[in-house]
């Protein structure tokens, strides 16, 4: 019989190299610059081939460009924060990009520099309880009431480039000047148990962008934004390359003064083979949303489901109209826009004050949308004006007025609603119409629909003429 051997202590085999930033010069005082000496403990620590670079708790950490290098984590201790620079001049030079210059590249369009930053890096990582703040408010010109005017040049808070191996974990996010967490032209990226809590009052700075991205998991996020919450873009800036495709977003909780979850508007290439699954959207302005507004796609393969929803009117100053689901293909810069097709959406509940929009701005862009179990309540809390669809981004009048309908299709063809349902709660509105609309050559597929116009819809002066 063989002799029963102890275990060897595996503890120093399995230890993570760990390299504190302090050590390395880091002031943590909140008025000096750090940025050196985090960047010294960064690649100290990829030098030594990977390992841990510590944020210690107790300190505000200013910094401008953190660029983080092969297998390295950098991980912001609970009580500890990375306080963003408010000088631009700052932050490293970074690629030219097209969020501030209405998804084109043109002589408006300015430099993509960030906080942390990574390009072409393989098996990085952000993580911990601790804060990472944008710093947004240093880069408000003015307040205009419902919205800021913000400076030109911003960073933003993330932004990793041609990445591999990718996880942001447990960290909080705040203030962000720019789009929170962006990746573009990254694959197997994990992000999960995030934190986002932005100035509602801040344009442009979404929650988190997957850019041209491939086979990424985002779950368990709680998002708290003014403009959209997570987006699936193919922007122009790295047109060209595959698709921004296998991409799972679950157990999310957002707040968006814009759209909540949205594929586009940014698309140049292919967006497929994606899932949304378990999320609750409240007080927003769009829910979900498949916004094609660019000549690339095709869209497809898309799928929502077992979604609870909350959208409502806002101010003008942002995208929506309070659409709970919203489908839409429409050229923003004139010319072509490509495709949206097999789109479901599954068991979703929704609470809003305007309905579902399918609508292409010709027959031939949007085919087979399908949902299934989708219940709208419609009602009126917030006090602003209805009755208009909102069509931005978008070449053509940007509102039209229409009366508030429960489904609203146009120009969409091989549409199927099953056990669909629209209910109107509340005190009955004047701009009210039908529970259910369609314009144009394809009549939809219905089976187990429940709801009737309104009172006011049923009264004959809120609907539209059917087009033929």
């Amino acid at each position: 019989m063989a002799a029963h051997n102890t275990p060897h202590d595996t503890t120093e085999r399995f230890a993570v190299a760990e390299f504190s930033v302090r050590a390395h010069g880091a002031a943590g005082d909140g008025k000096t610059l750090d940025t050196a000496a985090i960047q010294a403990a960064v690649d100290a620590c990829a030098d030594a081939g990977g390992g841990r670079v510590i944020v210690p708790a107790g300190g505000v950490y200013l910094s401008a460009t953190i660029t983080l290098r092969d297998h390295v984590e950098l991980h912001v201790e609970r009580g500890a924060t990375i306080a963003a620079s408010g000088r631009w001049a700052d932050y490293a030079t970074g690629p030219r990009v097209s969020g501030l210059s209405g998804g084109i590249i043109d002589a408006e369009s300015g430099q993509g520099r960030a906080l942390i930053s990574a390009t072409g890096a393989r098996d990085i990582a952000v993580t911990g309880g601790g804060v990472i703040d944008g710093g947004g408010r240093h880069f408000a010109r003015r307040d205009l009431g419902e919205i800021y005017e913000m400076a030109s040049q911003r960073p933003f808070t993330l932004f990793f480039l041609h990445c591999a191996n990718v996880t942001i974990r447990d960290a909080e996010f705040i203030d962000a000047a720019y789009w929170t967490v962006r990746l573009s032209v990254c694959e197997d990226i994990v992000i999960d148990g995030v934190r986002i809590h932005n100035d509602p009052k801040l344009p442009n700075n979404d929650g988190i962008d997957l850019d041209w991205c491939q086979r990424a998991r985002i779950s368990n996020c709680d998002i708290d934004t003014g403009d959209d919450g997570i987006s699936l873009k193919a922007c122009e800036e790295f047109a060209g390359n595959t698709a921004c495709q296998d991409i799972v977003i679950a157990n999310c909780t957002i707040k968006s003064r814009s759209s909540a979850l949205v594929i586009g508007a940014d698309i140049t290439g292919p967006i497929r083979r994606v899932v949304f699954s378990g999320c609750i959207v409240r007080q927003s302005h769009r829910g979900l949303s498949v916004n094609l507004a660019q000549r690339g796609g095709p869209v497809e393969s898309i799928l929502f489901c077992d979604c609870i929803i909350e959208t409502q009117y806002d101010d003008d100053a942002w995208w929506g109209n309070g659409e709970p689901i919203y489908v839409s293909a429409e050229p923003w810069h004139g010319g072509e826009v490509g495709t949206i097709a097999h789109v479901w959406f599954r068991n979703v509940q929704c609470r809003s004050e305007n309905g579902v929009v399918i609508q292409a701005v010709r027959p031939g862009l949007v085919q087979d949308v399908r949902m299934d179990d989708v219940r709208v309540e419609l009602g009126s809390w917030t006090g602003r004006k209805g009755g208009r669809i909102d069509l931005r981004p978008t070449s053509r009048d940007e509102f039209r007025d229409h009366p508030t309908t429960g489904f609203y299709l146009e120009n969409a063809a091989a549409i199927k609603l099953t056990g669909c349902e629209v209910a109107w709660q509340g005190k009955t509105q004047p701009c009210w119409g039908l529970a259910l609309e369609s314009h144009g050559p394809d009549a939809p597929q219905i089976e187990r629909f429940a709801g009737a116009a309104s009172a006011a819809g049923a009264a004959g002066h809120q609907a539209w003429p059917a087009t033929p």
